[in-house]
């Protein structure tokens, strides 16, 4: 007859039964484990991660009106080509 150790369980192999150690205490949880439970800060965090996108963006979009103000685009042409380049591209990764 083998006995096995496998944490709480003891098995008892040969006579096909499985018997139940002694259960153990859970420790108390760690400060880790407290601050994971708290879901404040999650949103505190959130608010502030949304802030500083919004701000970039409008930091993006600011600067790059800024720096295309000056170029003056007469004809729509090259952006039809650039679609039509880019037509291709977009349908292989619907497959």
């Amino acid at each position: 007859m083998l006995l096995y150790g496998l944490g709480t369980l003891s098995l008892l192999i040969g006579t096909g039964t499985l018997s139940m150690a002694t259960p153990t205490t859970i420790p108390a949880g760690s400060l880790l484990d407290e601050k994971l439970k708290n879901p404040s800060p999650g949103k505190a965090g959130m608010i502030v991660f949304l802030l500083i996108l919004v701000s970039g963006l409008y930091y993006i979009v600011f600067r790059l009106s800024a720096d295309l103000s000056i170029v003056h685009q007469a004809s729509i042409f090259p952006y039809v080509l650039l679609g039509l380049a880019l037509l291709p591209l977009r349908w292989s990764w619907a497959r």
